[in-house]
């Protein structure tokens, strides 16, 4: 048996195998909530390394899946930090509290247990957590609420800080994001040579808003030893960090180092000793590992013969793009 509750392994775990008993088989758990078992929770079962489809005949179907506890509402917190004195939440299949000593805040290693000061309500099922000291929002922190007789536990998300910082970072005139040459008006654009203008500029640009500090890594083969690295500089503007090179190094490649606090869920480079490449790339050929600095010199496209064709005359085809292309003078 695996389902959401186990991230839907399928390996061959004997703590989930089913027993026969007579023409029925059967798994049988003490604890199946401390499993992580609960109402609404999709499963399925696997026998010789196949998945198997529900029954027809069955009532507790959704979406493909058997559901545990089908028809059940499981009370669930969602969080959020959005500030460090303030945490929204939801309280979704339960009632919301609104008194503060419902409410318990936890730094993820015991360190840090701020009390709750006051509740304020937002919508139906959501308030605003005020709480005193000052939370450190590069941290994770947990949320506990008592409702119902039942305690429901959520990481503390960083979206609420976030969200807004890419808006800030490239709508509020910062530079733009990625790595990419810049050369002076009239210089012909061109990959680094021994004739490269003296006035082109490599910048990279990175957000990062819990990191405590970035290394960018430059390379001039896609699978080479390193040729330079920098440290970049974290700007006015949270979480955006920064480097520029006095070098043309457009065509080679670059991925970072990203260095920043414990807790759960993080994965800095301290910590797995991995370098990750940029999500703000201009140019990846490939999905992982290094990325490409670029000089967006590209022509515009050509306009379409007979201008936009009307949307009841378009077929849009969803496709691997290697398989549709492959036969094609690409």
């Amino acid at each position: 048996m695996t389902g959401a509750f186990r991230r839907w392994s399928t390996d061959d775990d004997d703590a989930w195998a089913l027993e026969p008993d007579g023409d029925v088989w059967t798994l049988r758990l003490a604890d199946p909530e401390g499993a992580g078992l609960g109402p609404s929770i999709p499963f399925k079962f696997r026998a010789d390394g196949r998945w198997l489809d529900p029954p027809v005949e069955a009532a507790n179907v959704a979406g493909g899946n058997l559901v545990f506890r089908h028809g059940e509402v499981a009370g669930r917190l969602v969080a959020e930090l959005r500030g460090p004195n303030a945490i929204w939440v939801r309280v979704e299949g339960l009632p919301r509290p609104l008194r503060a000593e419902a409410y318990r805040v936890e730094r993820w290693d015991g360190v840090a247990k701020p009390p709750v000061l006051s509740v304020v309500p937002h919508e139906s099922d959501t308030a605003l957590l005020s709480v005193a000291g000052g939370l450190d929002t590069d941290q994770v922190h947990y949320v506990t609420v008592e409702v119902d007789g039942q305690t429901l536990r959520a990481r503390a998300r960083f979206d609420g800080l976030w969200r807004d910082l890419a808006p800030g970072v490239q709508g509020g005139g910062g530079p733009a994001l990625g790595a990419f040459v810049q050369h002076d008006p009239g210089t012909p654009p061109g990959s680094r040579s021994a004739q490269r203008p003296p006035s082109a500029l490599t910048y990279v640009s990175l957000v990062a808003p819990r990191a405590d500090s970035v290394v960018v890594h430059v390379y001039e083969t896609q699978t080479g030893p390193e040729s330079r690295r920098a440290r970049l500089r974290e700007r006015s503007t949270g979480g955006h960090w920064s480097a520029t090179f006095d070098d043309d190094y457009g065509g080679w490649w670059y991925d970072f180092s990203v260095y920043g606090p414990a807790g759960p869920g993080s994965a800095f480079t301290n910590q797995t000793g991995a370098r990750v490449g940029d999500p703000y790339a201009r140019v990846s050929d490939d999905s992982w590992g290094r990325s490409r600095i670029w000089t967006d010199d590209f022509e515009p496209p050509q306009p379409v013969t007979g201008g936009r064709p009307s949307m009841e005359d378009v077929v849009a085809w969803e496709v691997h793009l290697q398989d549709v292309t492959d036969e094609l003078p690409v």
